[in-house]
């Protein structure tokens, strides 16, 4: 059975706890040299196709 109790994101008193900001920064801060020396894999694919796309849809003649 769904445990009712559980708050989703969507309540303004979740997303917006002062802790869970500073537990968030405290990750980033962790890995973000990790992440900048070697991203994951699917990054680099996302960015790619994401690049590929946008050549794409260019329009002729743009610099």
């Amino acid at each position: 059975m769904r445990d009712c109790s559980t708050r989703r994101p969507f309540h303004s008193d979740v997303t917006t706890d002062p802790r869970l900001h500073g537990i968030a920064r405290g990750l980033a801060e962790l890995y973000e040299p990790q992440v900048r020396e070697n991203p994951p894999e699917r990054w680099t694919k996302l960015a790619a196709e994401v690049e590929r796309r946008l050549r794409r849809t260019e329009p002729k003649g743009a610099d």
